[in-house]
């Protein structure tokens, strides 16, 4: 989470930047105001870009339209450094999050100061169609576009766009970045309303993933390029829906019993589960065939918009046709005790007082949010009477990948995570609610070595995703994610030698398997990193296969 905070004011700096520098004032002895001259062109082929507009981020906010050159001249403006945006429909942005803000470009002007050059990214496209089995459009069906993160969740909010087809089943998304993306096509209606009414059993459409795939396992991404469009089309065929139906135990009379089913994209299922409390027994509405969770939950309202289970089920579901049968037995959650050695007291009177988070990642699950966390873990000052025990609070049964981050990012890193006997570097954690529940023990090291830079793609920064792999070749890598302007959060580690590497992003690298990792480990840049000392690395984008 401060990781994913610190990418996202990353993205923003140039235009914080761009503020700053538009207070700033020539200086008395200066020979300007100047003049910028330059000239805006097509990262990709060289060529120049006319009508592109361009904006100094001065106290006059000079702005003008690239000629049938791309060249273009701003006047009276002030010496030293200034920020100049360029823009133009079909070109990537600023923001990575889909926004329309122009690219931004740090010049340093003066009296002689030679031509500024601007370069600009083409967007990539994704367009196709989707028709039924009999080739006939299919209307208001979403579209969206997927990709993993580094813990095999499949949506990345970075790059996943939406959008529905039109009468024509055609659907076009643009402004994406070159990269691997995975399609989904799921209708936007009610079985009811995508099913014959004269039917028994409804029949419509389940959810797909390119080219007919019913989960992300089987998916095959669509691979974008620069300036290119990429054609996928879908072809959909209607099925008997099914329904799901068992019971639930393991409750009591006064618990309320909540049940939830997710498609195999992450989404919640709207259609509501029929359950009786007094028998256990549940009954789904109609659903399309196809690969879901189903989870039955008790939980305690904490507050009006907060609550927190107190036992839960979930299992796995392949409904080719209607199952009977399902038992969901409900187990208690678990509050799991931290222990944290090594880092001083936490005061929050104190600037800059280190704080410890660890996150629990639900090992294998591609739903939203299945992660359990504890922020605030790090020991109470002397001077807190009454603190509250650390603990990871209300974790499910089941399995988990622990991932623990120091903030702010300082002179500490993390020696070990153990869990009992398992030593949580490399292993999961399984927790069973019928079992002991020994504490988390986090060993915190002074001395850290920090890991910054810059990802370029050719000349240009670019972002990207940057996979760091230990020196114990048994630890799963570690990720950060660099924005538009190429630069990565500051990463803190053990002193020792590691092996960098970046690429576009994850969606064509699966985390569970060796292979790959081996593979990209080969191609990474070794980099040794001392205590107390930052490393600044200068990484070329590296394209993976898919």
């Amino acid at each position: 989470m401060f990781r994913l905070l610190r990418t996202v004011l990353l993205f923003f700096s140039p235009l914080l930047l761009a503020s700053r520098l538009s207070s700033q004032q020539a200086s008395p002895d200066s020979a300007c105001p100047c003049t910028l001259r330059g000239v805006v062109l097509d990262a990709v082929t060289g060529d120049p870009i006319h009508n592109a507009f361009v904006q100094a981020s001065t106290g006059s906010a000079s702005s003008t339209l690239t000629d049938s050159e791309g060249k273009f001249q701003l006047d009276a403006l002030p010496a030293g450094p200034i920020t100049v945006h360029a823009a133009k429909p079909g070109f990537l942005s600023n923001d990575v999050f889909g926004t329309s803000s122009p690219k931004s470009f740090t010049v340093k002007l003066g009296p002689d100061s030679a031509p500024a050059i601007l370069k600009l990214t083409p967007e990539g496209v994704i367009f196709g169609q989707v028709t039924d089995e009999n080739g006939e459009p299919l209307e208001n069906f979403l579209v969206s576009l997927i990709s993993r993160n580094p813990m095999n969740l499949p949506v990345s909010p970075a790059s996943r766009q939406q959008v529905t087809t039109d009468d024509e089943g055609r659907f076009r998304i643009a402004s994406l970045r070159p990269g691997s993306y995975y399609v989904a096509v799921h209708p936007q209606e009610t079985p009811a309303l995508t099913s014959a009414r004269s039917a028994a059993v409804p029949q419509g459409f389940a959810p797909v993933l390119y080219p007919a795939a019913a989960d992300m396992d089987s998916a095959v991404p669509i691979k974008v390029l620069a300036g290119k469009s990429s054609q996928a089309n879908f072809s959909l065929k209607r099925e008997p829906f099914v329904r799901l139906s068992g019971i639930v135990s393991g409750y009591g009379p006064d618990q309320q019993v909540t049940l939830n089913l997710q498609n195999p994209l992450g989404g919640f299922v709207p259609q509501k589960i029929a359950f009786d409390q007094s028998t256990g027994s549940f009954q789904s509405n109609w659903i399309p065939p196809g690969i879901y969770t189903l989870s039955a939950q008790t939980h305690v309202q904490l507050s009006v918009d907060v609550s927190r289970a107190l036992s839960i089920a979930s299992q796995p579901v392949t409904a080719n046709s209607t199952l009977s049968g399902i038992h969901l037995v409900l187990q208690p959650t678990v509050s799991i005790p931290v222990v944290v050695r090594g880092l001083p007291p936490y005061d929050p009177n104190q600037e800059g007082s280190v704080r410890l988070m660890i996150v629990l990642f639900a090992k294998g699950q591609i739903s939203y949010g299945r992660g359990h966390f504890s922020t605030f873990v790090s020991p109470p000052s002397d001077t807190q009477s009454g603190s509250q025990p650390l603990v990871v609070a209300g974790v499910e049964p089941g399995t988990f990948v622990a991932k623990t981050e120091i903030f702010p990012i300082g002179n500490y890193y993390i020696e070990s995570i153990s869990w009992g006997s398992t030593d949580l570097l490399h292993d999961p954690l399984v927790i069973d609610s019928s079992a002991a529940v020994p504490p988390i023990e986090v060993v915190v090291h002074e001395g850290a070595a920090t890991l910054a830079g810059t990802v370029f793609s050719g000349d240009q920064p670019s972002p990207g995703v940057v996979v760091v792999f230990f020196p114990d070749d048994r630890r799963s890598p570690e990720f950060a994610f660099a924005g538009e302007s190429g630069e990565f959060a500051s990463l803190n580690f053990a002193p020792g030698t590691y092996r960098v590497i970046a690429i576009e992003n994850l969606t064509g690298l699966n985390l569970e398997k060796q292979g790959p990792l081996r593979e990209l480990s080969s191609r990474a840049q070794e980099v040794t990193l001392v205590s107390g000392q930052t490393a600044t690395l200068r990484l070329e984008l590296t394209k993976v296969a898919e």
